[in-house]
């Protein structure tokens, strides 16, 4: 991986070449603003390229709402029933909603994945193209 990413379990960034510095309130907000001006992204592109829509999603603690848990136990009892004899599952990381916060998303994605041996598979929207010469 090339670009610096987030860490959202420690609010802090990590760099490419493994420094670690925390940053927070506001300069998460520059942080943030930062890495989609390196990628050259306008806002409507990094709502639906970036997990995190607002660093306030990085610090909040409140908890997955009651519907969007309902959704993910109805979606896990849908993949249990159709990979019930899969000894693995392979399925895309679903979205961050704007409204959720980190804390919501983990809940969704563990309620979304319980009693199932998943990966769960991000991509970029862009095309990547390999050559062998």
């Amino acid at each position: 991986i090339s670009k610096d990413y987030l860490d959202y379990n420690s609010h802090s960034q990590i760099s490419k070449d493994g420094l670690t510095r925390t940053v927070s309130g506001p300069e998460l907000t520059r942080t943030v603003s930062a890495w989609r001006d390196r990628t050259n992204m306008d806002q409507k592109e990094a709502k639906t390229v970036l997990f995190l829509h607002n660093p306030d999603q990085l610090t909040s603690s409140r908890d997955c709402n009651l519907a969007e848990m309902e959704v993910a136990t109805a979606l896990n009892k849908v993949m249990r029933e159709i990979s019930s004899e899969a000894e693995l599952v392979v399925t895309n990381l679903p979205d961050m909603n704007p409204g959720q916060n980190a804390l919501g998303y983990c809940q969704y994605v563990e309620e979304l994945t319980k009693e199932l041996r998943v990966i769960l598979l991000r991509g970029t929207n862009t095309e990547v193209i390999t050559a062998f010469t």
